[in-house]
């Protein structure tokens, strides 16, 4: 560790000296100009983001889902990202660049929904949540006061009926396995559109019109 460069929480740490207030991005150009100048040339290629989500019967993986909003955001225009933990942060790194605000931490589950209400609470602008099965049974009820605040979120759940954080360090425990819980419906009776989709022609379909959706995994 004493080689090494930690740059975490806007300070960088070499060794045993700590050096608060650097901006990643400032870190990040001036170790190329160090590599550059002793003869390292370093190219950085564009990341390329998925687009174009096939309309067929495959059942939707994450990539899908990061096309699928790729492709919204195309259309519509891009909108700021609220996102929960595990596989709803890995996801957002393959949407086009946007606001985002997302917990790194799993003792952070639930964050998503309510991050999302405050996005649009403080700036007035309508956000995309994405957020899992097991983090919206804690936290997800709060879209109860959109219709109350007049905010309109569009949300997508991503449901694989299961608690898959448990079952990583509990794979013994038969609790983790969820029945089939209607998030889609649920929807109504908080003010707000649902749809369940489970093959990438029915992502396809409600992606389209920018509808609240409520997304199968």
């Amino acid at each position: 560790m004493r080689k090494t460069i930690q740059a975490l929480d806007g300070r960088v740490t070499l060794g045993y000296h700590t050096y608060s207030d650097i901006p990643l991005v400032a870190l990040v150009r001036q170790l190329v100009q160090r590599a550059c100048s002793i003869g390292h040339a370093l190219t950085l290629d564009a990341p390329v983001y998925p687009h174009g989500l096939v309309a067929d019967g495959a059942t939707i993986s994450p990539m899908d889902i990061c096309a699928g909003v790729n492709d919204l955001f195309a259309r519509h225009g891009k909108m700021p990202i609220a996102s929960d933990v595990g596989d709803c942060l890995f996801t957002a790194m393959d949407i086009e660049p946007t606001p985002l605000v997302a917990p790194g931490y799993y003792a952070t589950m639930g964050y998503g929904v309510p991050a999302g209400l405050g996005i649009q609470a403080a700036t007035g602008e309508r956000p995309l949540i994405l957020v899992g099965d097991g983090a919206f049974q804690m936290t997800g009820w709060e879209l109860g006061n959109c219709r109350r605040y007049g905010w309109d979120p569009i949300v997508l759940v991503f449901n694989n009926s299961s608690w898959e954080m448990l079952r990583a360090f509990q794979p013994e425990s038969s609790f983790n396995t969820l029945d089939r819980w209607e998030f889609a419906g649920m929807a109504a009776g908080m003010g707000g559109d649902g749809v369940r989709v489970d093959t990438r022609a029915e992502l396809k379909k409600v992606t389209l019109p920018g509808l609240h959706v409520h997304q199968k995994c």
